[in-house]
């Protein structure tokens, strides 16, 4: 018979992304081998997109300033698009 197991979100953040890790493949060859079966809530699911989102934004939010922008086009030669915070961390959380 199969086991239910129930991976709280900070194992699985914990893991890294995509997630993965050694953990997370150990896991999913117990799965394979259907010794195990994985369940998630909807709150877990959310909260691992969260800490997703917002640890890329911290990464790229100077680029929803125009200073950066500028910078970035002075000294690089690019061309970044103008976007705002707020547009950035929508399409963070619609990404996770």
């Amino acid at each position: 018979m199969t086991k239910k197991v129930f991976l709280d979100a900070n194992v699985i953040i914990r893991a890294g992304r995509s997630p993965g890790g050694p953990l997370i493949d150990r896991i999913v060859d117990l799965v394979n081998a259907d010794f195990v079966a994985v369940v998630a809530t909807d709150l877990t699911l959310i909260e691992v997109a969260k800490k997703h989102a917002d640890n890329d934004f911290n990464v790229i939010k100077d680029v929803g300033r125009q200073h950066f922008r500028r910078l970035v086009r002075e000294t690089l030669g690019v061309e970044l698009p103008e976007i705002g915070k707020d547009k950035l961390r929508q399409r963070l959380d619609e990404k996770y």
